[in-house]
C-alpha cells in the first residue's frame, strides 16, 4: 500500500513532491520519537519491525520451518502448511499467530515440542 501510494504521488505530482512527503513523514516520526518515546515504540517502531520481519524473515522460510517441526502435511500430492496470520513484535521478542491445520491440537504439539506429557484435566465427581 505505501509503495503504491508513493508510486502514484511520483507519477501524478512528481519526484520533488514525493521527496517532500517522505521528508515530512520522517520529520514527523523523529518528533514523535523525541516527544513520547514509549508510544512511538509501541505504535510506530515495533509494528514496522514486525512487518519487515514477517516479509523478510518469517514468510520466505515458513514452509520449510513448518516441515522441520512436522507441522506440514502432504495429502493427495498437495502440501498443506499452517498459515502465518500475524507477527507482533516488542523489545523482548516476536509473537507469531498461526492458524493450525485441522486436526492439529496444541496439547499434542506441546507434548512433542517439550518432550513432556500434559496431565489430562480431571473433573470432580459428585457422589449421590
Amino acid at each position: 500500500m505505501p509503495a503504491g501510494l508513493a508510486l502514484w504521488v511520483r507519477v501524478e505530482l512528481g519526484g520533488l513532491v514525493l521527496a517532500g512527503v517522505l521528508a515530512a513523514v520522517a520529520v514527523g516520526c523523529v518528533v514523535w520519537w523525541r516527544w513520547h518515546p514509549s508510544s512511538w515504540l509501541r505504535f510506530g517502531w515495533y509494528p514496522l519491525v514486525a512487518r519487515v520481519r514477517a516479509l523478510v524473515v518469517y514468510r520466505p522460510r515458513w514452509a520449510s520451518v513448518m516441515a522441520t517441526c512436522r507441522l506440514a502435511t502432504v495429502f493427495g500430492g498437495d502440501r498443506y502448511v499452517p498459515r502465518l496470520l500475524r507477527v507482533r513484535c516488542d523489545r523482548w521478542g516476536d509473537e507469531l499467530t498461526v492458524r493450525m491445520l485441522p486436526g492439529q491440537g496444541m496439547r499434542r504439539r506441546r507434548r512433542r515440542w517439550t518432550g513432556t506429557r500434559t496431565r489430562p484435566r480431571t473433573t470432580p465427581t459428585g457422589s449421590g
